[in-house]
């Protein structure tokens, strides 16, 4: 709970039996001091309750009035916290979840019994300070290429937000009228000029009225990928430089003859392990099978949930992403230890597990894919804080193994096609993919929703065949940025193909 006029005062509350139950300090956490009375035996001095507390006010008209909710009703201290007894009046002894001053009233949220008010008239002339919140940075998306998507959460009015990569600007929201999360994609593929991958910070800072408002700075990983290739068979032994490794490493564990991608064993308590692979694979017609040799002793969960669900606790997945790392799907349900007897079998046992109890696993990039997809892969593993086991390998890894790999090879699409924009809606930017079957003449084009011309962003006599992908930054043909609102991609190929899709531009 905190205090409503001394910004270096909160309190702790607590629930257990026979220990203290507030806890209150005046510098910000570096002393502490007992409100509540309780010493060594387990029971109160000051007439405060062995019961749990779920709530605190400090009045502001006078802050030596505290008023505690507990789960039998408010207790009331009227010098500080020295002495404490029950609040008079004809309130029930009810949990108290939650007590704020709204206006000349305290309004009381409690379980089971509603919401109650008890009106002071020493509250008639009271102002709460005016509080304005900082932004939130919810998530950090993709990394592949140095392409991010930001998720932020303007959780006030501002007068604008910048967003900084390693003390960089790279984008600028201006002013927002209600709570929002906005989206923010980052385009920064210059930073991995001659690296494999980069570390950097990322921060946003929000204004009102010239002052900044930071959101708490996070650390993102970006990495290079490789071109696309048709197939891919690798048995780890070339090490790391294949994937781009986040909590598993390519190593020989112990009970294993051969280098494999292997989790920490025992794993930890929330972990979420990932490896990509740095090579994206362009899905075939046919035979789009992915496989591996495994062994996955991860934490079973309720028999009867459903992947994707709480009850499901730990598990291990292949996901693939068309979007730089940006969005991830499941290939095929993630699955745990259950996924053959003899893994149950050890695990039950609590033994450590050797490569003669691997498993072969096939997934079909088709089922959630379709033909021409360049599709990023990774290796997945998420845990929850509470059983634990001894991990997962994977080895062997066959893609599209039927097919001949690399990327000069006579693939084309079969059809003209113009993708959406992504992302979309957007705010500064949006990246348009089209396909060519054929050598073409090509014009794509922006227009507004009345049919005007914004800007050409192709205009080619002879396009060679293939998939081509341009970017339009939100402006028109002289650089001006448009404004909020609806527009259109045009895309016409060859004699007689024309294609449009819509696109949202946001502030």
């Amino acid at each position: 709970a905190t205090h409503p006029l001394e910004p270096q005062t909160a309190f702790a509350l607590f629930s257990m039996a026979g220990t203290p139950k507030i806890m209150k300090t005046s510098d910000l956490g570096a002393s502490w001091e007992e409100l509540s009375g309780f010493g060594a035996n387990g029971e109160s001095n000051n007439g405060f309750p062995d019961v749990a507390v779920y709530s605190l006010l400090v009045m502001p008209f006078d802050t030596d009035v505290l008023w505690a909710g507990t789960e039998i009703g408010i207790f009331e201290s009227r010098n500080g916290g020295a002495t404490w007894q029950l609040l008079e009046g004809d309130f029930p002894a009810v949990a108290v979840w939650q007590m704020r001053i709204v206006n000349d009233q305290v309004v009381i949220a409690t379980h089971g019994r509603g919401v109650w008010t008890a009106t002071l008239p020493e509250l008639a002339t009271y102002e709460p300070t005016d509080h304005t919140l900082s932004p939130e940075l919810l998530a950090l998306q993709g990394g592949a290429n140095g392409q991010l998507n930001l998720q932020l959460v303007r959780r006030a009015q501002y007068d604008s937000t910048l967003v900084f990569v390693s003390g960089q600007r790279v984008a600028r929201l201006d002013a927002n009228i209600i709570r929002d999360t906005v989206d923010v994609f980052v385009d920064l593929q210059q930073l991995l000029d001659g690296v494999a991958e980069t570390s950097l910070d990322v921060a946003a800072w929000s204004y009102v009225n010239g002052q900044a408002m930071p959101a708490p700075t996070q650390s993102m990983r970006i990495y290079a990928t490789n071109p696309p290739v048709n197939a891919l068979v690798t048995s780890f032994d070339d090490g790391s430089a294949a994937f781009f490794l986040e909590g598993f490493d390519i190593t020989t564990a112990t009970g294993f003859s051969s280098t494999a991608l292997h989790s920490p064993h025992p794993y930890p308590d929330f972990l979420d392990a990932r490896a990509t692979l740095r090579t994206p694979i362009r899905v075939s017609a046919t035979d789009a099978i992915v496989s591996y040799d495994e062994i996955a002793m991860v934490e079973a969960g309720k028999s009867e949930a459903a992947f994707g669900t709480p009850a499901f606790y730990d598990y291990v997945v292949l996901e693939g992403s068309l979007d730089s790392g940006i969005t991830w799907t499941p290939i095929a349900d993630g699955y745990d230890v259950r996924y053959t007897s003899l893994w149950e079998i050890q695990s039950d046992l609590m033994a450590t597990p050797d490569e003669l109890l691997m498993a072969r696993h096939e997934v079909n990039l088709l089922d959630q894919f379709q033909e021409g997809d360049e599709v990023l892969l990774r290796f997945r593993m998420v845990t929850d804080n509470a059983v634990t086991g001894w991990g997962w390998v994977v080895d062997n890894l066959r893609i599209q193994s039927a097919l001949p790999t690399g990327i000069d090879d006579d693939f084309l699409p079969d059809a003209f096609s113009l993708l959406p924009g992504y992302p979309n809606p957007f705010q500064t930017e949006t990246v348009l993919t089209y396909t060519l079957p054929e050598p073409s003449a090509v014009t794509l084009t922006i227009y507004d929703v009345q049919g005007r011309q914004v800007q050409v962003l192709v205009q080619d006599p002879g396009q060679a065949a293939g998939k081509h992908t341009v970017r339009w930054d939100g402006k028109t043909t002289w650089g001006t940025p448009v404004a909020s609102g609806i527009y259109f991609s045009r895309l016409e190929a060859g004699d007689t193909f024309g294609q449009t899709r819509q696109l949202v531009k946001v502030r």
